[in-house]
């Protein structure tokens, strides 16, 4: 008999429970844990997921989010990435990545039903992640042109550019060649075959040890699913406790109330201060390096996001080990660097309150763009204000709807915004050095990368013509304003083209972004991840890898 919790049952317990989710505001205080219980526990033989009886469970079509989780338990991928973004292999052996061409080694590895796992199966896996219709997979491999097999246990994947980080993206599922097409008796759609730690009963809608798994074995031996077709009955599940484990990307401030413990996940969803290059203040570099040294980035996190996030000190996360010592933006704010840059920039004027001058004598002023309907990125908002306050700035508040919001955005009406977006596990940057980077915010934008065709906007030499309004209407130098350039020697644009095609090396990109600064990097969101005692003393879960360590409890 299928597991399912219908909705009326949901209902009745999350009565009983008195339980919700707790929306974030400005009075409460979130702090994750990362600490498992000392306790010598051990985990339960039998623990429930979610699950959707209306979804696929094959990971290149499925659109829920409960189903892509629970399908990382029934297909291993190549490898996976632990919360620190290092490498941990699983049905690859190695992978060298040399110039254009990534050479994948295959463990001897068998399916569920007994078959070997094989360099056909991983090309199959290769062309259905390439194209899904999702971008869970596809965009990840946007670079990688074709794969062909040299014998049995190798795979070589083709690249378009150098990438010496591609190996990072070699997380699809694999599952058996043809095995997406298989189907019951009543002609419905089954599972496909896998190579995980479990497998798929279309019967039960429960997953059983796979009894060919080359890994270690979970003392976990059944998995109940909870059927939640949609999110309402998802969020009633999660507050009735009839979920062992539950994710999310916290993209809605909203934190789910389930008791157990939770973990901080590590994902590449970026905040940054978002620049209009048309604005002849903004244009110069010392000026935004200025904005950068005065936001107190670590007060950012703990109050507007609390404590779900971390400082970005450029670009690309703190514990990606391949930037180790090059990050060099600080986390707290910096008033006397911030204020020398405004005055390198040729602004030494101020008026009695402490602003500084145009040449016409008007302060400085900039307004900010921001939904309303963001809370966190609201109090992120007011938190710049204030810091560019006390370092002579006036910075006003431009609190819109969405659809203002993307509209604005799309005219270029704006000076700065908050913006958000998450890029690829490689680091690829390329969606932050793109001065037209609100493009890339707008609904159902492309989403290939146009910094290949385009350059920096950002001149290291030549002055810069100003305007006397910018595209808000918010008053600028006049025509007589001079503008003193900051020193770029190499822009960000360039830096980027070069890495990939092996004339820099990953510390010249990162200069040459910390340099120039074409957005301004805030802070980097973390996901969560809640799981409940059933899983005795703990897993090391990951955006990856939800179920990293589940084949180790014991």
């Amino acid at each position: 008999m299928k597991k399912t919790i219908t909705f009326i049952i949901l209902i009745v317990y999350t009565i009983l429970l008195l339980s919700g989710c707790n929306e974030l505001d400005n009075t409460s205080s979130i702090t994750l844990s990362s600490n498992v219980s000392q306790t010598d526990k051990s985990a339960s033989k039998t623990i429930r997921l979610l699950y959707s009886s209306k979804d696929s469970l094959d990971p290149y079509t499925c659109v829920t989010e409960q189903n892509a989780d629970l399908s990382q338990l029934i297909f291993d991928p190549l490898l996976i990435l632990n919360n620190q973004y290092e490498i941990e292999y699983r049905l690859a052996e190695s992978v060298i990545v040399k110039d254009n061409l990534c050479t994948i080694k295959l463990i001897n590895a068998k399916f569920s039903d007994g078959s070997s796992v094989t360099a056909d199966d991983v090309i199959f896996s290769f062309n259905k992640a390439k194209n899904s219709k999702t971008t869970r997979h596809s965009s990840a491999l946007k670079y990688a042109t074709s794969a062909t097999a040299s014998d049995s246990l190798t795979v070589e994947i083709s690249l378009k550019r150098n990438d010496p980080y591609f190996a990072n993206l070699l997380t699809f599922p694999i599952m058996k060649k043809g095995s997406d097409e298989l189907k019951d008796t009543d002609n419905q759609a089954l599972a496909p075959i896998g190579a995980g730690r479990y497998v798929f009963n279309n019967q039960t809608a429960t997953l059983s040890l796979n009894p060919n798994y080359y890994g270690a074995i979970s003392v976990i031996k059944n998995i109940e699913t909870v059927d939640c077709p949609d999110t309402e009955s998802v969020t009633q599940a999660i507050n009735a406790g009839m979920v062992d484990l539950y994710f999310s990307d916290l993209s809605g401030n909203t934190i789910p109330k389930m008791n157990g413990t939770s973990l901080g996940i590590s994902q590449n969803r970026i905040v940054f201060l978002g620049i209009n290059a048309k604005n002849p203040q903004l244009s110069n570099s010392l000026f935004r390096q200025a904005i950068s040294s005065a936001i107190n980035r670590q007060e950012i996190c703990k109050t507007a996001y609390y404590g779900n996030a971390t400082p970005a000190l450029g670009p690309v996360p703190t514990i990606w080990q391949p930037v180790d010592g090059m990050l060099s933006i600080q986390s707290n704010s910096n008033v006397e660097i911030a204020q020398n840059n405004i005055e390198l920039a040729g602004y030494t004027k101020k008026d009695e309150e402490g602003y500084f001058l145009l040449k016409n004598n008007s302060p400085i002023t900039f307004t900010l763009l921001v939904n309303s309907n963001n809370n966190s990125r609201v109090s992120a908002a007011n938190i710049i204000s204030k810091a560019l306050t006390d370092i002579g700035i006036k910075l006003k508040i431009n609190t819109v709807s969405d659809t203002q919001y993307y509209a604005m955005l799309r005219s270029g009406n704006y000076d700065l915004y908050l913006g958000e977006i998450r890029y690829e596990d490689n680091m690829d940057i390329s969606g932050l050095i793109d001065l037209n980077s609100a493009s890339k915010l707008l609904p159902n934008a492309n989403s290939s990368n146009n910094t290949e065709n385009t350059s920096s906007k950002t001149s290291s030499k030549s002055s810069v013509s100003n305007s006397s309004k910018s595209p808000n209407n918010s008053t600028l130098s006049s025509t007589e304003e001079i503008i003193i350039p900051g020193e770029i020697t190499l822009t960000t644009v360039d830096a980027y083209k070069g890495f990939y095609n092996g004339d820099y090396t990953l510390q010249d990109l990162i200069t040459a972004f910390n340099a120039e600064l074409p957005v301004i990097p805030i802070c980097f969101k973390n996901g969560m991840v809640i799981y409940s005692d059933r899983f005795g003393n703990g897993i090391t879960p990951s955006r990856t890898e939800l179920f990293h360590g589940i084949q180790y409890l014991k």
